[in-house]
């Protein structure tokens, strides 16, 4: 987009703020905000002022990236590019393609995912569990996640299922075992709200009643192009960018304390049946946009998310996964949101691998290369080989360079029709799924004895509580 565009885009969402307002269904919010500076209410609208939404901006501006222990290349200016691949925990059903089944998403099978995840991590994988165990019952799903990734990830327990108070007061127990520097009173927020324009939902009554301090939050909106928002990219991100910073505007005044920041995440849909699509060339362009339209504000782009819609790893996985992975990479983006299949409801190992796989070739095409002594290296080994008739390929500059030139993947690959027919006719499907069974088996993460047991403890007090058989954890 062209800098008179972006300019275009933030002067609509703001003047959409002040002049059309937020609407909200909670009245407390609406008596506070009558009193506060830069905020004025009419019915049941807030309206925000243009100075109030830049100091949520202004606070963007000053975060900074968070230093990840992954791999690093030099870039031009003298910093490093860090790839970071995130894979997500919201699946409830597990992708068998052998049969073209989706099957419930078992305790064993988040046990194995966990383990999958965490034995890629040498390949710059974060992460914690694949999803939530469904043969369970539903008030120990959220626990029991928590406690697989507690138990097989390095990256501790996470969960993202909403909690009743019943189920909270065991899952906080648990965590104040498991996590040294927990606090119940002291949380991080993120806040969803529904287009067009408003600030309400769950969520939101979480922020405002749960009683707890609130160190950080984050509001994000997700208007469908065409249907609860404007028809075209421009304008459904214009729509995205006001009600995210005009919601976060609001709490920032209702909360000056915490770090406030923002999320417009627009989404296209299928017109001919009005739902979410992704995976198709209007979602690619909407993750794309992001980048520009956050780095115009002057702050640090958020991880592109990479979804398909297809419900088995079939071509149209590959080609989804794979088109969108190569312009992110090529657009500068350095961090990966890894979704499995059917958007973020099915898990498939054999997915994951190759999810990952494509982030590290897409990479690969990008790396900074532009080394000038190699150009006079060059030259010496091309006038060594003459004089010598030395084939370049047994010369030692080429043994000591090799591996640095050639990205070598974990996973097979043939290259002529001969090499294929002497491996016996491999599929690389069957080959991604062997590798990760591969992984699973040599996953070898435990967390602390100790630790572990206090908040198993804990665990089987929720099972008798809710009259459940618990799982058995190594």
């Amino acid at each position: 987009m062209s800098p008179e565009c972006l300019d275009a885009m933030v002067s609509s969402a703001l003047r959409m703020i002040e002049e059309i307002g937020i609407e909200t269904n909670r009245q407390d919010v609406l008596e506070r905000a009558r009193v506060l500076s830069g905020l004025v209410v009419r019915g049941d609208r807030i309206h925000v002022a243009p100075e109030v939404a830049r100091e949520v901006i202004e606070q963007g501006q000053a975060e900074r990236p968070v230093a990840h222990k992954n791999r690093v290349w030099p870039v031009p200016d003298g910093g490093v590019e860090r790839l970071t691949i995130n894979v997500s925990d919201r699946a409830t059903w597990i992708a068998d393609h052998h049969t073209r089944e989706l099957k419930p998403l078992t305790r064993a099978d988040v046990i194995a995912g966990t383990g999958l995840i965490d034995a890629l991590s040498p390949r710059c994988v974060e992460g914690t569990t694949s999803g939530t165990p469904q043969d369970t019952i539903a008030p120990l799903q959220p626990i029991e996640q928590y406690l697989i990734g507690f138990r097989y990830s390095r990256n501790g327990g996470s969960t993202c299922v909403p909690l009743t108070p019943k189920v909270a007061r065991f899952l906080s127990a648990i965590r104040e075992v498991a996590e040294e520097d927990f606090d119940p009173m002291q949380r991080h927020f993120s806040v969803w709200v529904p287009s067009p324009l408003k600030l309400e939902g769950n969520e939101l009554d979480d922020l405002l009643d749960s009683g707890a301090q609130a160190l950080s939050f984050y509001v994000g909106s997700m208007p469908i192009m065409g249907m609860t928002g404007p028809v075209d990219p421009v304008g459904v991100y214009t729509l995205s960018l006001a009600e995210t910073l005009g919601g976060a505007a609001i709490l920032h005044r209702l909360f000056p304390d915490a770090q406030a920041s923002f999320y417009p995440h627009p989404e296209p849909m299928d017109p001919a049946a009005g739902v979410m699509a992704f995976g198709t060339p209007e979602w690619a362009r909407l993750e794309l946009m992001q980048k520009e339209i956050m780095e115009h504000l002057g702050m640090i782009a958020h991880r592109m998310d990479v979804l398909t819609c297809a419900c088995m790893p079939d071509a149209q996985a590959q080609a989804d996964k794979m088109a969108a992975l190569a312009l992110g990479v090529a657009h500068g983006y350095t961090c990966f949101n890894l979704f499995p299949l059917c958007a973020d409801e099915v898990w498939s190992h054999a997915q994951l691998v190759l999810d990952v796989e494509y982030v590290h070739r897409a990479w690969e095409t990008q790396r900074w290369s532009a080394v000038g002594g190699r150009a006079e290296d060059a030259f010496e080994t091309v006038a060594h080989s003459v004089r010598a008739g030395e084939i370049v390929g047994a010369m030692k500059d080429t043994v000591l360079h090799l591996r640095e030139n050639y990205f070598r993947s974990p996973l097979p690959r043939v290259f002529t029709s001969s090499q294929w027919r002497d491996a016996g006719r491999t599929d690389p499907l069957a080959d991604a799924e062997a590798y990760a069974r591969e992984l699973i088996g040599k996953a070898d993460h435990a967390s602390a004895e100790d630790r572990f047991r206090k908040a198993v403890d804990i665990y089987h007090q929720a099972c008798r509580e809710f009259g459940a058989e618990p799982m058995g954890l190594e």
